[in-house]
Protein backbone atom coordinates (compact mmCIF):
# COMPACT_ATOMS: atom_id res chain seq x y z
CA UNK A 1 0.00 0.00 0.00
CA UNK A 2 1.57 3.34 -0.77
CA UNK A 3 1.25 6.59 1.29
CA UNK A 4 -1.26 8.25 -0.49
CA UNK A 5 -3.59 4.90 -0.25
CA UNK A 6 -2.54 4.93 3.90
CA UNK A 7 -3.31 8.13 3.99
CA UNK A 8 -6.97 7.56 2.52
CA UNK A 9 -7.56 4.43 4.76
CA UNK A 10 -6.93 6.42 8.06
CA UNK A 11 -8.81 9.53 7.38
CA UNK A 12 -11.99 7.07 6.63
CA UNK A 13 -10.94 5.33 9.49
CA UNK A 14 -11.10 8.40 11.69
CA UNK A 15 -14.15 8.94 10.23
CA UNK A 16 -15.46 5.32 11.02
CA UNK A 17 -14.27 5.83 14.76
CA UNK A 18 -15.82 9.44 15.32
CA UNK A 19 -19.26 7.43 13.79
CA UNK A 20 -18.84 4.67 16.55
CA UNK A 21 -18.38 7.28 19.23
CA UNK A 22 -21.32 8.86 18.54
CA UNK A 23 -23.64 5.10 18.10
CA UNK A 24 -22.20 4.21 21.48
CA UNK A 25 -23.17 7.59 22.83
CA UNK A 26 -26.72 7.06 21.57
CA UNK A 27 -26.72 3.55 22.84
CA UNK A 28 -25.62 4.69 26.40
CA UNK A 29 -28.47 7.47 26.81
CA UNK A 30 -31.60 5.61 25.19
CA UNK A 31 -30.08 2.35 27.62
CA UNK A 32 -29.92 4.57 30.79
CA UNK A 33 -33.57 6.24 29.44
CA UNK A 34 -35.05 2.38 29.55
CA UNK A 35 -33.68 1.47 32.93
CA UNK A 36 -35.29 4.82 34.36
CA UNK A 37 -38.60 4.01 32.84
CA UNK A 38 -38.08 0.14 34.37
CA UNK A 39 -37.62 1.69 37.59
CA UNK A 40 -40.44 4.60 36.96
CA UNK A 41 -43.13 2.38 35.61
CA UNK A 42 -42.30 -0.69 37.84
CA UNK A 43 -41.62 0.73 41.35
CA UNK A 44 -42.85 4.13 41.30
CA UNK A 45 -46.04 4.03 39.74
CA UNK A 46 -47.15 7.21 41.25
CA UNK A 47 -45.08 9.38 39.45
CA UNK A 48 -47.18 9.64 36.34
CA UNK A 49 -47.08 7.70 33.44
CA UNK A 50 -44.07 6.12 31.09
CA UNK A 51 -42.83 8.48 28.58
CA UNK A 52 -42.25 6.26 25.76
CA UNK A 53 -45.96 5.80 24.96
CA UNK A 54 -46.75 7.56 21.34
CA UNK A 55 -49.52 5.34 20.28
CA UNK A 56 -51.61 2.40 20.66
CA UNK A 57 -49.29 0.27 18.78
CA UNK A 58 -45.84 1.78 19.74
CA UNK A 59 -45.95 1.48 23.91
CA UNK A 60 -43.19 0.55 26.31
CA UNK A 61 -45.57 -0.65 28.88
CA UNK A 62 -45.80 -4.06 28.10
CA UNK A 63 -42.36 -4.63 27.20
CA UNK A 64 -42.07 -2.71 30.89
CA UNK A 65 -43.99 -5.59 32.79
CA UNK A 66 -43.17 -8.58 30.30
CA UNK A 67 -40.52 -10.91 32.12
CA UNK A 68 -38.03 -10.33 29.33
CA UNK A 69 -37.66 -7.20 30.96
CA UNK A 70 -34.95 -7.79 33.03
CA UNK A 71 -32.04 -10.29 33.90
CA UNK A 72 -30.55 -11.17 37.26
CA UNK A 73 -32.30 -8.95 39.30
CA UNK A 74 -31.40 -6.10 36.50
CA UNK A 75 -33.21 -4.34 33.76
CA UNK A 76 -32.19 -5.05 30.31
CA UNK A 77 -31.87 -1.34 30.25
CA UNK A 78 -29.00 -1.71 33.35
CA UNK A 79 -27.58 -4.35 31.36
CA UNK A 80 -27.12 -2.10 27.88
CA UNK A 81 -25.84 0.55 29.76
CA UNK A 82 -23.02 -0.97 31.54
CA UNK A 83 -22.32 -2.65 27.91
CA UNK A 84 -21.90 0.83 26.09
CA UNK A 85 -20.35 1.81 29.11
CA UNK A 86 -17.69 -0.76 28.56
CA UNK A 87 -17.39 0.32 24.93
CA UNK A 88 -17.21 3.80 25.41
CA UNK A 89 -14.44 3.86 27.94
CA UNK A 90 -12.98 0.77 25.73
CA UNK A 91 -12.98 3.65 22.37
CA UNK A 92 -11.41 6.13 25.00
CA UNK A 93 -8.16 4.09 25.84
CA UNK A 94 -8.03 2.49 22.38
CA UNK A 95 -4.87 3.73 20.36
CA UNK A 96 -5.49 3.49 16.93
CA UNK A 97 -2.33 4.88 16.29
CA UNK A 98 -0.59 2.07 18.32
CA UNK A 99 -2.90 -0.51 17.03
CA UNK A 100 -1.41 -3.92 16.12
CA UNK A 101 -2.66 -6.61 13.60
CA UNK A 102 -4.26 -8.57 14.98
CA UNK A 103 -5.87 -6.35 17.30
CA UNK A 104 -7.73 -8.88 19.48
CA UNK A 105 -9.68 -6.36 21.66
CA UNK A 106 -11.04 -4.96 18.56
CA UNK A 107 -12.26 -8.19 17.28
CA UNK A 108 -13.02 -9.26 20.75
CA UNK A 109 -15.22 -6.54 20.65
CA UNK A 110 -16.95 -7.26 17.18
CA UNK A 111 -17.91 -10.72 18.58
CA UNK A 112 -19.89 -8.75 21.49
CA UNK A 113 -21.29 -6.63 19.51
CA UNK A 114 -22.10 -9.62 17.10
CA UNK A 115 -24.07 -11.20 20.18
CA UNK A 116 -25.98 -7.48 21.10
CA UNK A 117 -27.29 -8.21 17.45
CA UNK A 118 -28.25 -11.91 18.05
CA UNK A 119 -30.30 -10.75 21.30
CA UNK A 120 -31.86 -7.88 19.67
CA UNK A 121 -33.19 -9.62 17.07
CA UNK A 122 -34.06 -12.23 19.72
CA UNK A 123 -35.72 -9.55 21.59
CA UNK A 124 -37.88 -8.04 18.42
CA UNK A 125 -39.16 -11.67 18.32
CA UNK A 126 -40.75 -11.85 21.30
CA UNK A 127 -42.27 -8.25 20.97
CA UNK A 128 -43.31 -9.01 17.42
CA UNK A 129 -45.13 -12.69 18.67
CA UNK A 130 -45.76 -11.98 22.64
CA UNK A 131 -46.35 -8.35 22.99
CA UNK A 132 -49.28 -6.36 22.29
CA UNK A 133 -47.65 -3.14 21.09
CA UNK A 134 -43.80 -2.47 19.81
CA UNK A 135 -41.53 -0.49 22.29
CA UNK A 136 -40.27 2.40 20.63
CA UNK A 137 -37.20 2.79 23.42
CA UNK A 138 -35.98 -0.66 22.00
CA UNK A 139 -36.91 -0.51 18.75
CA UNK A 140 -34.29 2.05 18.49
CA UNK A 141 -32.13 -0.17 20.72
CA UNK A 142 -32.30 -2.88 18.06
CA UNK A 143 -31.16 -0.56 15.28
CA UNK A 144 -28.41 1.14 17.24
CA UNK A 145 -26.45 -2.20 17.89
CA UNK A 146 -26.99 -3.22 14.14
CA UNK A 147 -25.06 -0.44 13.60
CA UNK A 148 -22.36 -0.65 16.49
CA UNK A 149 -21.97 -3.94 14.94
CA UNK A 150 -21.34 -2.16 11.28
CA UNK A 151 -18.81 0.65 12.91
CA UNK A 152 -16.71 -1.92 14.85
CA UNK A 153 -16.20 -3.90 11.96
CA UNK A 154 -15.01 -1.12 9.58
CA UNK A 155 -13.15 -0.19 12.54
CA UNK A 156 -11.24 -3.25 12.65
CA UNK A 157 -11.03 -3.40 8.90
CA UNK A 158 -7.61 -4.20 7.41
CA UNK A 159 -5.97 -5.10 4.28
CA UNK A 160 -3.95 -7.53 5.81
CA UNK A 161 -6.07 -9.41 8.22
CA UNK A 162 -9.13 -11.73 6.66
CA UNK A 163 -12.25 -11.27 8.03
CA UNK A 164 -12.40 -15.03 9.35
CA UNK A 165 -8.90 -14.54 10.55
CA UNK A 166 -10.89 -11.37 12.64
CA UNK A 167 -13.46 -13.82 13.62
CA UNK A 168 -11.38 -16.75 15.19
CA UNK A 169 -9.14 -13.87 17.24
CA UNK A 170 -12.38 -12.48 18.37
CA UNK A 171 -13.66 -15.78 19.43
CA UNK A 172 -10.41 -16.65 21.57
CA UNK A 173 -10.19 -13.15 23.11
CA UNK A 174 -13.75 -13.35 24.11
CA UNK A 175 -13.19 -17.14 26.42
CA UNK A 176 -11.05 -14.83 28.32
CA UNK A 177 -12.88 -12.10 28.70
CA UNK A 178 -12.79 -12.99 32.57
CA UNK A 179 -9.43 -12.36 32.43
CA UNK A 180 -8.99 -9.59 30.23
CA UNK A 181 -11.84 -7.07 31.86
CA UNK A 182 -9.69 -6.87 35.32
CA UNK A 183 -6.18 -6.69 33.37
CA UNK A 184 -7.54 -3.43 31.16
CA UNK A 185 -9.09 -1.94 34.02
CA UNK A 186 -5.32 -2.29 35.51
CA UNK A 187 -3.63 -0.90 32.86
CA UNK A 188 -6.02 1.64 31.25
CA UNK A 189 -7.83 2.97 34.12
CA UNK A 190 -6.35 2.76 37.44
CA UNK A 191 -3.00 2.98 36.33
CA UNK A 192 -3.69 6.49 35.55
CA UNK A 193 -5.45 7.40 38.84
CA UNK A 194 -1.46 7.39 39.64
CA UNK A 195 -0.56 10.02 36.75
CA UNK A 196 -1.41 13.33 35.44
CA UNK A 197 -4.23 11.89 33.79
CA UNK A 198 -6.71 11.49 36.93
CA UNK A 199 -9.15 13.53 36.01
CA UNK A 200 -9.58 11.45 32.98
CA UNK A 201 -9.36 8.21 35.09
CA UNK A 202 -11.75 9.42 37.28
CA UNK A 203 -14.29 10.36 34.28
CA UNK A 204 -13.76 7.40 33.01
CA UNK A 205 -14.52 5.39 37.03
CA UNK A 206 -17.60 7.71 36.88
CA UNK A 207 -18.72 6.35 33.51
CA UNK A 208 -18.70 2.59 34.24
CA UNK A 209 -20.28 3.29 37.45
CA UNK A 210 -23.58 5.30 35.81
CA UNK A 211 -23.73 2.02 33.68
CA UNK A 212 -22.98 -0.39 36.07
CA UNK A 213 -25.56 1.31 38.84
CA UNK A 214 -28.20 2.41 36.81
CA UNK A 215 -31.36 1.16 38.27
CA UNK A 216 -30.21 1.70 41.95
CA UNK A 217 -29.55 5.06 41.17
CA UNK A 218 -32.66 5.99 39.49
CA UNK A 219 -34.12 4.37 42.35
CA UNK A 220 -32.73 6.32 44.75
CA UNK A 221 -33.55 9.27 42.75
CA UNK A 222 -37.58 8.77 43.00
CA UNK A 223 -37.04 7.13 46.40
CA UNK A 224 -36.08 11.38 47.02
CA UNK A 225 -38.32 12.99 44.50
CA UNK A 226 -41.73 10.93 44.24
CA UNK A 227 -44.31 13.07 46.04
CA UNK A 228 -46.61 10.37 46.75
CA UNK A 229 -49.16 11.86 49.10
CA UNK A 230 -49.76 14.38 46.53
CA UNK A 231 -50.00 11.93 43.60
CA UNK A 232 -52.08 9.43 46.17
CA UNK A 233 -53.98 12.91 46.73
CA UNK A 234 -54.25 13.56 43.27
CA UNK A 235 -55.84 9.61 42.35
CA UNK A 236 -58.25 9.99 44.77
CA UNK A 237 -59.59 13.01 43.21
CA UNK A 238 -59.65 11.61 40.00
CA UNK A 239 -61.37 8.33 41.73
CA UNK A 240 -64.04 10.51 42.93
CA UNK A 241 -64.98 12.43 39.32
CA UNK A 242 -65.22 9.00 37.79
CA UNK A 243 -69.52 8.07 37.15
CA UNK A 244 -70.57 5.34 39.57
CA UNK A 245 -70.65 1.87 37.78
CA UNK A 246 -73.27 -0.91 38.89
CA UNK A 247 -71.37 -4.14 38.65
CA UNK A 248 -73.53 -6.98 38.79
CA UNK A 249 -72.93 -10.18 40.62
CA UNK A 250 -74.55 -13.52 41.45
CA UNK A 251 -73.62 -15.07 44.69
CA UNK A 252 -76.61 -17.35 44.93
CA UNK A 253 -74.76 -20.57 45.82
CA UNK A 254 -74.09 -22.85 42.72
CA UNK A 255 -71.75 -23.58 40.25
CA UNK A 256 -72.39 -20.20 38.17
CA UNK A 257 -72.29 -17.95 41.35
CA UNK A 258 -69.64 -14.90 41.75
CA UNK A 259 -66.95 -15.77 44.34
CA UNK A 260 -67.41 -12.90 47.48
CA UNK A 261 -65.07 -12.83 50.28
CA UNK A 262 -66.70 -10.80 53.23
CA UNK A 263 -70.35 -10.12 54.33
CA UNK A 264 -72.97 -9.18 52.03
CA UNK A 265 -73.66 -6.00 54.24
CA UNK A 266 -70.62 -4.75 54.47
CA UNK A 267 -69.86 -0.62 53.61
CA UNK A 268 -67.52 -1.17 50.81
CA UNK A 269 -67.35 -3.27 48.05
CA UNK A 270 -64.32 -4.20 45.96
CA UNK A 271 -64.55 -6.03 42.33
CA UNK A 272 -61.39 -7.11 41.27
CA UNK A 273 -60.61 -8.24 37.29
CA UNK A 274 -57.30 -10.52 37.28
CA UNK A 275 -55.50 -12.94 35.22
CA UNK A 276 -53.52 -15.96 36.79
CA UNK A 277 -50.49 -15.55 34.54
CA UNK A 278 -50.54 -11.73 35.04
CA UNK A 279 -47.07 -10.93 37.79
CA UNK A 280 -48.83 -7.95 38.71
CA UNK A 281 -51.98 -9.41 39.56
CA UNK A 282 -50.09 -12.08 41.80
CA UNK A 283 -48.16 -10.04 44.15
CA UNK A 284 -51.38 -7.65 44.23
CA UNK A 285 -53.55 -10.75 45.39
CA UNK A 286 -51.49 -10.74 48.26
CA UNK A 287 -52.24 -6.89 49.34
CA UNK A 288 -55.80 -7.33 48.79
CA UNK A 289 -55.91 -10.44 51.08
CA UNK A 290 -54.35 -8.67 53.87
CA UNK A 291 -55.95 -5.82 53.26
CA UNK A 292 -59.66 -8.45 53.18
CA UNK A 293 -58.47 -9.98 57.09
CA UNK A 294 -57.42 -7.05 58.33
CA UNK A 295 -60.55 -5.17 57.73
CA UNK A 296 -62.48 -8.37 57.32
CA UNK A 297 -66.02 -6.36 58.94
CA UNK A 298 -66.32 -4.02 56.25
CA UNK A 299 -64.85 -5.23 53.42
CA UNK A 300 -66.01 -7.52 50.61
CA UNK A 301 -63.74 -8.51 47.82
CA UNK A 302 -65.26 -10.04 44.43
CA UNK A 303 -62.96 -11.77 42.28
CA UNK A 304 -64.02 -12.03 38.44
CA UNK A 305 -61.54 -13.35 35.57
CA UNK A 306 -60.29 -11.19 32.94
CA UNK A 307 -57.85 -14.05 31.37
CA UNK A 308 -55.32 -12.57 28.50
CA UNK A 309 -55.52 -15.64 26.67
CA UNK A 310 -57.42 -15.84 23.27
CA UNK A 311 -58.72 -19.25 23.77
CA UNK A 312 -61.40 -17.67 25.83
CA UNK A 313 -60.97 -14.22 25.68
CA UNK A 314 -61.81 -12.70 22.18
CA UNK A 315 -60.09 -9.62 22.94
CA UNK A 316 -57.23 -10.85 23.19
CA UNK A 317 -54.78 -11.77 20.07
CA UNK A 318 -53.53 -15.13 19.57
CA UNK A 319 -49.87 -13.37 21.17
CA UNK A 320 -50.90 -12.94 23.57
CA UNK A 321 -48.43 -14.55 25.91
CA UNK A 322 -50.72 -15.95 28.59
CA UNK A 323 -51.25 -19.82 27.22
CA UNK A 324 -52.56 -20.95 30.38
CA UNK A 325 -54.18 -17.93 32.10
CA UNK A 326 -57.89 -19.96 30.96
CA UNK A 327 -57.18 -22.93 32.19
CA UNK A 328 -55.89 -21.83 35.62
CA UNK A 329 -59.44 -19.94 35.80
CA UNK A 330 -61.53 -22.88 34.82
CA UNK A 331 -59.74 -24.77 37.67
CA UNK A 332 -60.11 -22.44 40.10
CA UNK A 333 -64.43 -22.78 38.90
CA UNK A 334 -64.62 -26.08 38.83
CA UNK A 335 -62.73 -26.52 42.39
CA UNK A 336 -65.55 -23.64 43.33
CA UNK A 337 -68.34 -26.34 42.37
CA UNK A 338 -66.33 -28.67 44.53
CA UNK A 339 -66.84 -25.99 47.67
CA UNK A 340 -62.89 -25.42 47.56
CA UNK A 341 -62.64 -21.94 44.99
CA UNK A 342 -60.54 -19.92 47.53
CA UNK A 343 -58.60 -22.94 48.34
CA UNK A 344 -58.07 -23.17 44.14
CA UNK A 345 -57.35 -19.27 44.20
CA UNK A 346 -54.73 -19.61 47.10
CA UNK A 347 -52.97 -22.89 45.34
CA UNK A 348 -52.90 -20.87 41.38
CA UNK A 349 -52.06 -17.44 42.51
CA UNK A 350 -48.57 -19.57 44.83
CA UNK A 351 -47.82 -22.10 42.24
CA UNK A 352 -44.47 -20.47 41.09
CA UNK A 353 -44.43 -22.33 37.37
CA UNK A 354 -47.51 -20.08 36.88
CA UNK A 355 -45.76 -16.83 36.91
CA UNK A 356 -42.25 -18.28 35.52
CA UNK A 357 -41.08 -19.49 32.04
CA UNK A 358 -41.96 -22.85 31.79
CA UNK A 359 -42.92 -25.03 29.07
CA UNK A 360 -46.86 -24.42 28.70
CA UNK A 361 -47.86 -28.26 29.01
CA UNK A 362 -45.64 -28.12 32.27
CA UNK A 363 -47.78 -25.38 33.83
CA UNK A 364 -50.63 -27.57 32.58
CA UNK A 365 -49.84 -30.05 34.50
CA UNK A 366 -49.39 -28.33 37.44
CA UNK A 367 -52.54 -26.60 37.45
CA UNK A 368 -54.13 -29.93 37.66
CA UNK A 369 -52.11 -31.53 40.05
CA UNK A 370 -54.17 -29.20 42.15
CA UNK A 371 -56.84 -31.60 42.09
CA UNK A 372 -54.56 -34.08 44.07
CA UNK A 373 -53.50 -31.31 46.59
CA UNK A 374 -56.71 -29.16 47.05
CA UNK A 375 -58.46 -33.05 47.87
CA UNK A 376 -60.72 -32.67 44.82
CA UNK A 377 -62.56 -34.99 42.82
CA UNK A 378 -60.20 -36.00 39.50
CA UNK A 379 -62.67 -37.18 37.57
CA UNK A 380 -65.08 -34.15 38.56
CA UNK A 381 -62.86 -31.55 37.94
CA UNK A 382 -61.89 -32.95 34.33
CA UNK A 383 -65.54 -33.20 33.12
CA UNK A 384 -66.22 -29.86 34.71
CA UNK A 385 -63.07 -28.11 32.66
CA UNK A 386 -64.23 -30.41 29.51
CA UNK A 387 -68.08 -28.93 29.75
CA UNK A 388 -68.82 -25.33 28.81
CA UNK A 389 -70.67 -24.43 31.55
CA UNK A 390 -67.73 -22.09 33.51
CA UNK A 391 -66.73 -20.87 30.25
CA UNK A 392 -69.99 -19.00 30.20
CA UNK A 393 -68.91 -17.60 33.98
CA UNK A 394 -65.61 -16.47 31.98
CA UNK A 395 -67.47 -14.80 29.33
CA UNK A 396 -69.82 -13.10 31.27
CA UNK A 397 -66.93 -11.62 33.15
CA UNK A 398 -65.04 -10.16 30.25
CA UNK A 399 -68.03 -9.13 28.38
CA UNK A 400 -68.21 -7.00 31.64
CA UNK A 401 -64.98 -6.06 32.21
CA UNK A 402 -65.54 -5.17 28.34
CA UNK A 403 -68.57 -3.04 29.08
CA UNK A 404 -66.23 -0.98 32.03
CA UNK A 405 -63.45 -0.52 29.28
CA UNK A 406 -61.01 -2.59 30.80
CA UNK A 407 -57.63 -1.17 29.92
CA UNK A 408 -55.26 -4.38 31.73
CA UNK A 409 -55.01 -6.10 35.31
CA UNK A 410 -55.35 -6.25 37.80
CA UNK A 411 -58.06 -3.43 37.83
CA UNK A 412 -59.97 -2.91 40.92
CA UNK A 413 -63.70 -1.27 41.39
CA UNK A 414 -64.39 -0.01 44.99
Amino acid sequence: MNSGSTSSFDEHQSRVLNATFFIVAVGFLLCLFSSYEFIHFNLFPYSGGVGCGITEGLDCKDALQSHYSSFLGRSLGNWGALFYSGVLIFLLVWKRSERKEPDTALDTLFILCSVSVALSIFLFFISMTQLSALCPVCLTLYAVSIALLVAVYLLGRSPSISFVNRVGNGVIGSLGLVRGIPRFLISEVFRRLFTREFPFAVFLLVLGTIGFFSDQGFYLFFSKTEKRDVAVENIGKEWERQPVRDILSDTKAGPLQDYVKGPSDSPIRIVEFFDFECPYCRMFYFDLRDLREKYSESVRVEYRNYPLDHRCNPHMPANAGHANACEAALFSRCAGEQGKYFEALEYLMTLEILGGEANPRQVRNSIRRGSEVLGLDSDAIYECMKSERQLEVLSRDITIATELDLKGTPTVWV
